[in-house]
């Protein structure tokens, strides 16, 4: 009589670990969009958190790409830091509060006869922005810079 509750309870503790298993390779399937694939954090509001993300431009040229993404992350209410064509970093930042900024780094790199764009957003400890907001902006701006 013990035997069969026992298989019961074991049955169920399976079946659970076989739903987490399907939801967690749900939730890790590519969408098939490079920025939404790639993107990654690190740390938590009590340390900082970093936002980071990349996409290959194939039809974009080292050259536009360069263009575009300082464009882009101007017009976005970023102020310029430092913009240099040569090495393809950009650096900008957001004036969040008296004392705090906000920084986002872009490596415009040549990937064959397109480009490669990297970008990786930072908020200090203390401050906040979702995951999906960062994401969100991130691919608006990789999508803006590919044409």
């Amino acid at each position: 009589m013990t035997q069969q509750p026992v298989m019961i309870v074991a049955k169920r503790i399976t079946l659970a670990f076989l739903v987490a298993a399907m939801l967690h390779g749900c939730a890790s399937q590519p969408t098939g969009r490079q920025c939404f694939d790639n993107f990654r954090t690190d740390g938590n509001i009590l340390v900082g958190k970093s936002f980071t993300t990349y996409a290959y431009l194939p039809d974009t040229s080292y050259k536009r790409a360069f263009k575009n993404v300082n464009s882009i992350l101007t017009t976005e209410g970023f102020q310029m830091k430092v913009s240099n064509p040569e090495s393809g970093i950009i650096n900008v930042y957001q004036q969040v509060s008296s004392s705090k900024i906000a920084p986002l780094n872009a490596l415009v790199e040549k990937a064959g006869r397109g480009s490669k764009v990297t970008m990786t957003f930072v908020t200090q400890a203390g401050l906040y922005t979702t995951e999906d907001q960062a994401r969100e902006h991130f691919c608006d701006y990789l999508d803006r810079a590919a044409k």
